[in-house]
């Protein structure tokens, strides 16, 4: 509430007339602001490979962002909703790093049937397979995606995607997304390359909760794309996953295990065990993961593993500390790098190892 006062003054001291009855409520409005800003100092390197990266310090932005979401009801349980998410880099203003509206933003409505809507959005796989079991919430050099998720293959926002959420039955709860093709090409096929590609996603999910328990299924195709960022004509990209999380007392302990296809190439399994421990203001993770398969058919297999371990101080619900420190070892290959604010290919080719401490505050509003 002091956040829509607030921002209801700002507006007030300089918007026009006809922009400030744009902010008077009418009935069954309701609007919000919130955001997050999420900065680390760390000192990173990578060991071995073919081009080792000496250490360097560094400031790093975690996905800080702001965002606007409005509902109004309509008839019955029937409402309609938009929400606009903007990402943001509070540690710089490099050109070209702070893309507006490039988070989850949408328009749709829901119901007693669920929820459907259009824009951009975190696709189903992603939410079961990775934001509801990894105790970083994809999030620092901590995140397992750069190990699991086919090396951030399935870890997808994906555009111009219409979804549809379930209500949920006895804890259950179906999700499912599709992409347009809007990057259709007309020209003619040429395998390997964007000609003739006709990239569209397919992703859903089926989860469970009880109480403690949590357990879901998820299941996504890439077709004529890699990683839905580029389009190739003839190569296709599947995912399955299974995910759970249990909690008891003090101790929260989560997993996923993955499956991925992709033409022209082996399969790659991948998956993480996590372990949370939380005692009042105080909060320790440990994390394992690791991956086998994924590269080119016929050439050596890449294989990795890693691990992270932090340190929470937890001020209150708005406000956290941690300290981690994260290490992934690329044992044959080179795929495995942080799963966010990695060091890069160059870094990791030939087998090189990244490494780092982290130390940070985030806060939530």
């Amino acid at each position: 509430m002091k956040m829509k006062i607030a921002v209801a003054a700002v507006a007030a001291a300089f918007a026009s007339p006809a922009a400030l009855a744009q902010l008077k409520p009418v009935p069954g409005f309701e609007w919000s602001v919130y955001g997050r800003v999420f900065l680390t100092a760390e000192a990173v390197k990578a060991d071995g490979g073919t081009t080792p990266m000496s250490s360097r310090t560094r400031i790093s932005d975690n996905s800080s962002l702001l965002g606007v979401r409005a509902e109004k009801a309509l008839t019955g349980s029937l409402k309609g909703w938009g929400q606009l998410e903007t990402g943001f880099k509070a540690d710089d203003t490099t050109g070209g790093t702070n893309p507006f509206a490039a988070r989850n933003s949408g328009v749709g409505l829901m119901g007693d049937f669920g929820n459907v809507f259009i824009g951009r959005w975190d696709t189903p796989f992603k939410v079961t397979q990775l934001l509801s079991v990894d105790p970083f919430g994809d999030l620092t050099i901590a995140s397992p995606s750069g190990i699991t998720m086919r090396q951030l293959a399935f870890d997808n926002r994906a555009n111009n995607v219409l979804q549809y959420w379930s209500p949920t039955f006895s804890g259950l709860m179906a999700r499912l997304a599709a992409t347009s093709n809007e990057q259709k090409s007309d020209a003619a096929a040429a395998p390997g390359t964007a000609a003739g590609a006709n990239p569209r996603l397919y992703s859903g999910s089926l989860e469970w909760t009880s109480g403690p328990f949590y357990v879901s299924y998820a299941y996504e195709k890439h077709r004529d794309s890699i990683a839905n960022v580029t389009p190739t004509q003839g190569v296709d990209e599947t995912g399955n996953g299974i995910a759970a999380k249990y909690t008891i007392g003090w101790a929260q302990i989560s997993g996923q295990f993955g499956h991925y296809k992709r033409t022209g190439s082996d399969d790659q399994k991948s998956g993480m065990v996590n372990l949370t421990g939380t005692f009042g203001v105080h909060q320790g993770i440990a994390s394992y993961r690791r991956s086998s398969g994924g590269d080119v058919s016929g050439a050596d297999q890449a294989k990795c593993d890693g691990f992270a371990l932090a340190y929470k101080y937890l001020f209150d619900r708005n406000l956290d500390f941690i300290a981690e420190y994260v290490q992934v070892n690329n044992k044959t290959g080179g795929l495995c790098d942080f799963g966010q604010n990695g060091v890069g290919a160059a870094a990791t080719a030939g087998g090189g190892d990244p490494k780092g401490i982290a130390a940070g505050v985030r806060y939530t509003f």
